[in-house]
């Protein structure tokens, strides 16, 4: 496979200050463009569209934490079945 370059334009700010996989519903988020690379009418007419779809790479998670095979969402074990159950 080949590598995928990212270039970033601009952040996105959360009012989460613990790091907790649960209730991201009740969070604020904002997503701030780069001003460098994008004016202010960058997002004009957004507010006419139903959903905004936002991409972007968590760089301030631990490696050590990576979850790389399957989990329980929430951790919550109840109903669990494994394939071949």
């Amino acid at each position: 496979m080949k590598p995928i370059t990212l270039q970033p334009i601009g952040i996105v700010r959360s009012s989460r200050v613990e790091v907790r996989d649960d209730n991201w519903d009740n969070e604020t988020c904002f997503v701030e463009l780069d001003p460098q690379n994008f004016s202010a009418d960058t997002t004009a007419g957004l507010s006419d569209f139903s959903h905004l779809e936002i991409l972007f790479y968590m760089d301030r998670v631990d490696p050590a934490k990576i979850e790389n095979s399957s989990r329980h969402p929430l951790n919550n074990n109840s109903g669990h079945q494994t394939l071949g159950e």
